[in-house]
């Protein structure tokens, strides 16, 4: 009776586990995209080198412009080291929630090889003596409570990771977004200049 409710509860856990894989990859992507904006920064910190050699070279004051382009180098650079380090940060919070899941996975294989084992004794004990069929139908009720409060808390801890896991990205996300916003509105003010 009871072990077909294991068998659901063994697929409800393959399911968790491709879930799991999905937000996996998610976060791949997220750390692509911020190593593309990484990359973005730096082309633009090339650029904006390039436009204070060609102003040293036309401005009528080229001191005060070198000074604005220097004040604006110096920003972006600031910025740049902070965003690397907001990757490294958040890189190391991913690889941190990676070996959490993993943990989880190696724990959830335990447990599975676990319940095999106990089925298999369980079916000899009600062949070989049936007798203790009613020891055994308690001892299948209480892995099977066990095992619902372990998969409960393997679920609410996978829940807290993809949350932690989105708010970060978001955030960086948005923090990348000012960030970007500024420097358009900045280069902007540059071009108004010129």
């Amino acid at each position: 009776m009871s072990i077909p409710q294991s068998l659901v509860r063994k697929e409800q856990l393959i399911k968790d586990i491709e879930m799991l894989e999905a937000d996996n990859e998610m976060l791949s992507l997220t750390i692509q995209k911020l190593k593309a904006s990484l990359e973005e920064q730096r082309k633009t910190n090339q650029t904006l080198a390039a436009d204070l050699k060609q102003s040293k070279e036309t401005f009528i004051d080229p001191e005060a412009e070198r000074k604005f382009l220097q004040n604006n180098i110096d920003f972006l650079q600031s910025e740049k080291k902070r965003l690397a380090k907001e990757y490294i940060d958040f890189k190391n919070k991913l690889d941190q929630q990676l070996t959490i899941i993993d943990k989880l996975l190696k724990d959830l294989g335990f447990i599975k090889g676990e319940i095999g084992t106990l089925l298999v004794q369980t079916s000899m004990l009600e062949e070989e003596l049936p007798v203790k069929l009613k020891d055994a139908r308690i001892l299948d009720e209480k892995i099977s409570r066990s095992f619902f409060s372990t998969i409960t808390e393997l679920h609410s801890t996978v829940k807290t990771v993809a949350s932690k896991a989105r708010s970060s990205y978001y955030k960086n996300l948005k923090e990348s977004e000012t960030i970007r916003s500024s420097l358009i509105s900045r280069k902007g003010l540059h071009d108004a200049i010129d």
